[in-house]
């Protein structure tokens, strides 16, 4: 959605023909209409008006508690041979404060028309911020007046529909618009028929386009995250000198969630251990190795949020929000689970040193060298958890986690020590207890630099590389009108010299809705009425819940 800066773009307007048309609709219309309700002169400003003249339409007033398919919208709707509509226009009419509406077109046709205004008796209230009571209208279009009234109004756009749509999601549209909680009333300024207007057009749209199809594929998502990560890792970074502490670490644990787990090592014979603590891959290549397994994770959760939104001007800022949180989370853990593998690889080097290496005589102080290594495992485990607890705590002192680690592993350590020589074993834990501490600070220290230094990157590059697989409407599906398209072009500041040659492009349908709601909202402002954040917002945020709730009582189109 176009920013604050849009404010001082905003076209000049003359307050007192806009203050005499709103004066005029909502307070001598009524007037107008009781004393000529007969005439064929009736004002065109209250011709879209239902009256007794129409008979082929239905006021979409829905029952309380219950989706669309009952009472007199459904029972108009299962009257109507024609069902599925192959195009839908955004119209506008010429004169008066120039009322929007829509249409829609089926196969042999015939049209059908939804309108919003404000029920005659509360008219007066339409300015205020509760509004009034709406009345939307669903009207089949057949009489010569009729047809001549459309056709005499300004095409803003046309969707086409290859396939067809059925007449339900109109209507289904128009149910969750009638049972918000806000937009269910008419309120001038806000929830009238450009409102109405532009959710139908936006939902049916944006029903047609699977923005969240590239995140079904695994293979997709993975791409998006391997690009994310692969500054992390060069290409001409030395691979042989980390692998042998890769095939280490391989063998020591299984990466996986940190919180109340504790990996058990898997260890290769005494011998082979001496040689296979050697070398260590790059804090760098560690960080993105360790955190892409949480990424690949996230793909159904980024799905799910996409499908649930309805406006472009929304998706940039909720996936940099969203995105954001789950990588920092994610990179949190992955620190976590770094320092404790550190601390208990030298835990066990500790342990390690003291053994014999020849496979016949592997038993110090009473213990088998492999249960001596689970042990320091195990309390290494315990210590960091509690380690963490203690740096993460915001009242805790400086070096708080220190006094907790060896809390924790002296607790630990001599609980676990049940056989051999425990005058022995102490100096053993001891060592080990202050070599992976060590080990444990060093290398949770290193891990939050790295995230610190290219968290923000990856986040970029996997927002970057989600929105570029997320599809505009086909270009052969929207149509926009010459005089409208030129108006938006205007606005969006596109190349002047490209109008003057008639080559003034075609906006996606998104930029063209967003650019009226923005003109809407900076002339509401401009009068007094309601300031353009809040009028921005309240549009948006209705325009995203009324899409959740339709999507949810529509059939998912991908199951078909």
């Amino acid at each position: 959605m176009p920013t604050n800066k849009h404010k001082s773009q905003s076209r000049r307007f003359d307050p007192t023909r806009y203050v005499a048309a709103v004066m005029y609709r909502y307070a001598l219309a009524p007037t107008i209409r009781a004393i000529g309700a007969s005439s064929r002169s009736q004002p065109k400003l209250l011709s879209f008006i239902p009256n007794k003249r129409q008979p082929i339409q239905v006021v979409l007033d829905f029952p309380l508690d219950s989706n669309w398919d009952s009472g007199a919208p459904h029972e108009w709707y299962t009257g109507q041979p024609e069902k599925i509509f192959y195009s839908l226009e955004y119209r506008k009419e010429k004169s008066g404060v120039r009322h929007e509406f829509i249409v829609v077109v089926f196969k042999d046709g015939t049209r059908c028309r939804f309108d919003r205004a404000a029920e005659d008796a509360g008219r007066i209230n339409a300015p205020l911020e509760e509004g009034t009571k709406s009345k939307d209208t669903a009207r089949i279009i057949k009489t010569d007046d009729d047809q001549k009234e459309v056709d005499s109004s300004e095409l803003l756009l046309t969707l086409s529909f290859p396939n067809g749509e059925d007449l339900s999601l109109i209507l289904s549209i128009c149910h969750s618009i009638k049972t918000h909680p806000l937009a269910a009333s008419y309120n001038l300024f806000i929830y009238n028929c450009y409102f109405f207007s532009w959710t139908i057009t936006c939902i049916a749209a944006r029903r047609a386009v699977d923005w969240d199809g590239f995140a079904q594929s695994e293979e997709t998502w993975a791409t998006i995250v391997n690009d994310s990560l692969k500054h992390l890792a060069p290409a001409s970074l030395n691979r042989s000198k980390a692998s042998t502490g890769k095939r280490f670490l391989a063998r020591v644990s299984k990466i996986g969630k940190f919180v109340g787990f504790k990996p058990k090592p898997s260890l290769p014979d005494a011998p082979m251990f001496h040689s296979l603590v050697d070398g260590a891959e790059s804090h760098q290549e560690k960080f993105s190795s360790l955190l892409r397994k949480p990424l690949i994770e996230l793909r159904e959760t980024i799905r799910l949020s996409i499908r649930n939104l309805l406006l472009r001007s929304q998706l940039a800022s909720t996936l940099e929000e969203q995105i954001d949180k789950d990588v920092r989370d994610a990179a949190t853990q992955v620190i976590s689970l770094s320092a404790v593998r550190a601390a208990g690889e030298m835990a066990m080097r500790v342990i390690t040193a003291l053994h014999p290496a020849k496979p016949e005589s592997l038993v110090y102080a009473g213990l088998e060298w492999s249960d001596h290594c689970d042990i320091a495992w195990d309390v290494t485990c315990a210590a960091a958890a509690a380690a963490e607890s203690a740096e993460s705590a915001k009242a805790a002192p400086a070096d708080g986690w220190v006094q907790e680690w060896d809390r924790v592993w002296q607790l630990q350590w001599d609980a676990k020590i049940t056989a051999g020589d425990g005058d022995q074993n102490r100096p053993i834990g001891q060592n080990a207890c202050r070599q992976a501490r060590t080990a444990w600070r060093r290398e949770w220290d290193h891990m939050h630099s790295v995230r610190e230094e290219h968290i923000s990157q990856i986040v970029n590059s996997m927002q970057e590389g989600i929105l570029a697989k997320i599809p505009d409407l086909d270009d052969d599906r929207l149509k926009i009108g010459e005089r409208a398209k030129a108006n938006v072009v205007k606005r969006l500041f596109i190349d002047k010299k490209a109008q003057v040659q008639n080559e003034v492009p075609q906006p996606p349908l998104q930029e063209y809705i967003e650019s009226r709601i923005v003109k809407h909202c900076e002339t509401v402002q401009n009068f007094g009425f309601a300031s353009y954040e809040d009028g921005l917002e309240k549009i948006e945020s209705a325009m995203h819940q009324i899409w959740i709730k339709t999507v949810e009582a529509l059939p998912d189109k991908n199951s078909k």
